[in-house]
């Protein structure tokens, strides 16, 4: 089944999918007629409004179509969404969890994804949280008393490290840093990848530095002295791209990644990157748990040192923790925890 967030592909392959007790939606719902008709709307803001509900109401249709006993599993939605779909999920009679992923953080600046999070609590929906609680959000954006799952963010089991188990850089090899991924609202990485180009000539003469993007969004923006630039459009490169790497950078606005686990950090330590990350919950998190895979900054005063300290661990470890990390955040493990949900036990990543 495709899913509009790929790096939580693993999810899919828990066994309960398998066995039919676990049956996944997604908003990535195939061409139909109906679809082809919307994306006709002329108006931008309505085309939009009814392409999303419409697509929200077609996952919930599928929930109806899920085996009774079974939990329905929604990959992605948008929590303003909720005030027209949720009465029809509900109506399913079915058990049905929602993938948190990002939205209650796109709630703390949306009413409108707060009354749709309010719709949540109101027809009792259960969830699933990525590294941590809720806890640290304010108290309107929170699930309450909710039936809850926390799991780790899964890893792409596909892909591995480049370096096995005890095997190091040689000595003379030279550490290649990188900024890799879509450029897109909450990832400044053009603004980061300058204060890199300028930092890493003089700082860390041993390390390149690799900017990684869609040919089409590159503006001229990531064409800086210093600064080798790959055109990562297809999934293929994009994953070749980061498995070349040793150390990945992650930049994010606090009011977009606050409370919201990284596609790109999965994507990254599942190809063997250490990570160099803002010191946000959900993210410090991520990139500690259950091995530490990764360094935090707190601001980008805070990232030379950073730097220093990833390029020291890396010439130091190789890339050993990253193959513990993986032990807990594949599929197997994840469906261990879902197995245990289903059993009828609140579940939790932190085991």
């Amino acid at each position: 089944m495709p899913i509009a967030h790929g790096a939580l592909i693993d999810m899919l392959r828990a066994p309960a999918a398998a066995e039919g007790r676990v049956v996944y939606v997604s908003i990535a719902h195939p061409e139909t007629r109906m679809r082809r008709l919307l994306e006709k709307i002329p108006i931008g803001a309505l085309r939009h409004a009814a392409l999303q509900n419409y697509l929200h109401i077609s996952m919930a249709l599928r929930a109806w179509r899920a085996p009774r006993k079974a939990l329905v599993i929604v990959m992605e939605f948008f929590p303003m969404h909720l005030l027209v779909a949720a009465p029809l999920f509900w109506l399913s009679g079915r058990r049905i969890a929602f993938v948190m992923h990002g939205c209650q953080q796109a709630a703390v600046g949306s009413l409108a994804h707060r009354l749709g999070l309010w719709h949540y609590r109101l027809y009792g929906f259960e969830s699933i949280q990525l590294e941590i609680s809720d806890e640290v959000l304010p108290p309107s954006c929170r699930l309450g008393s909710a039936r809850r799952l926390i799991l780790p963010h899964p890893i792409v089991s596909d892909h591995t490290p480049r370096l096995a188990c005890g095997e190091r850089l040689p000595a003379t090899a030279r550490i290649r840093i990188g900024v890799v991924g879509i450029l897109r609202k909450g990832k400044p990485a053009a603004e980061l990848l300058k204060r890199l180009a300028s930092l890493i000539p003089s700082r860390f003469p041993d390390c390149d530095l690799i900017a990684g993007t869609p040919a089409w969004q590159d503006d001229g923006s990531l064409s800086l002295a210093n600064v080798e630039v790959i055109d990562t459009g297809d999934m293929a490169r994009y994953f070749e791209v980061l498995r070349s790497l040793d150390i990945l950078v992650v930049d994010f606005h606090r009011d977009d990644y606050y409370y919201r686990a990284s596609g790109t950090i999965a994507d990254g330590s599942s190809c063997g990157c250490h990570v160099v990350c803002p010191d946000y919950p959900v993210l410090n998190h991520q990139v500690t748990w259950p091995a530490r895979i990764g360094t935090t900054f707190k601001s980008h005063e805070g990232l030379e040192t950073a730097l220093a300290e990833a390029v020291k661990y890396v010439r130091a470890n190789g890339q050993d923790s990253l193959w513990a990390y993986r032990e807990k955040r594949d599929g197997a493990y994840l469906g261990q925890l879902i197995d245990e949900y289903l059993g009828g036990r609140d579940g939790s990543a932190q085991k």
